[in-house]
């Protein structure tokens, strides 16, 4: 009677192969997400106005957020204009008070994960704008398209110099972004506050310019990780024998 060879499979290996097959799996989830149709939310009126009302932050479109990356020069120049002429003060972002409140211990997630199917702080559960010790809202992509009624690429090149590699604007970053765009302190201010000297400033092209690769770099490095740990958990199931896929193998040994 013949016999075929049987080679043992160790617990580790086994579990290292699980682990890269869940890791996998949950990336692709998280960074590419099935479309689906927007759906209404209940929203609020608050002293932030209507410009953070609650909505999905998903969206009906598969296109993938670019970060403005493959903006042709026309783009850049319009996005210049837009941030020059309708981004001065935190106001102009939805933001009403002129004193922020208490910033989340929540980060909005990056976009290669989970970022595109993020709800924003203000539509999670227990969030009452009425109730002072909740935090900051954000501001997302869809809301600030409407905003500053742009939704090209020059609207995602101001995005993202405000957001990074992230899928919502927080209020104290974009507070300070705007400080550099016009080298005053006037953003955290409301209109009749503001002084007349920062009224006279100018906006500083090169401080918006560095903002933007600011941004892009940081939406690039996630996208980077993201990419990183994909390509390592693909390479270990396809070659199981691989010196990472080993050396993770020796590691789950040694552990369990």
């Amino acid at each position: 009677m013949t016999t075929l060879p049987f080679t043992a499979i160790s617990k580790a290996t086994l579990l290292a192969s699980v682990l890269l097959f869940s890791l996998s799996f949950y990336l692709s989830c998280t960074a590419f997400v099935v479309p689906s149709s927007r759906k209404k939310i209940t929203t609020h009126k608050s002293k932030y106005g209507d410009s953070l009302s609650t909505r999905l932050h998903a969206t009906e479109s598969s296109e993938l957020f670019k970060a403005g990356l493959l903006a042709d020069e026309e783009s850049q120049e319009r996005a210049v204009e837009l941030a020059s002429k309708k981004l001065r003060t935190i106001s102009d972002l939805g933001w009403k008070g002129s004193e922020a409140r208490r910033r989340s211990s929540i980060r909005p997630k990056l976009w290669p994960f989970g970022g595109s199917d993020e709800l924003a702080i203000q539509d999670k559960a227990n969030y009452s704008p009425e109730n002072p010790n909740c935090p900051e809202p954000w501001l997302g992509l869809e809301e600030f398209y409407g905003l500053v009624n742009d939704d090209t690429a020059a609207a995602d090149i101001i995005f993202v110099s405000l957001g990074g590699g992230r899928a919502f604007v927080e209020r104290d970053i974009a507070e300070s972004v705007l400080d550099r765009w016009w080298g005053n302190s006037s953003s955290a201010m409301e209109g009749s506050k503001k002084s007349r000297r920062g009224q006279k400033k100018n906006f500083d092209r090169i401080a918006f310019e560095q903002t933007v690769k600011a941004g892009q770099r940081d939406f690039i490095t996630a996208w980077s990780v993201f990419l990183g740990f994909t390509g390592f958990a693909l390479l270990g199931i396809v070659f199981p024998t691989n010196p990472l896929q080993l050396a993770l193998v020796d590691l789950l040994d040694s552990i369990f």
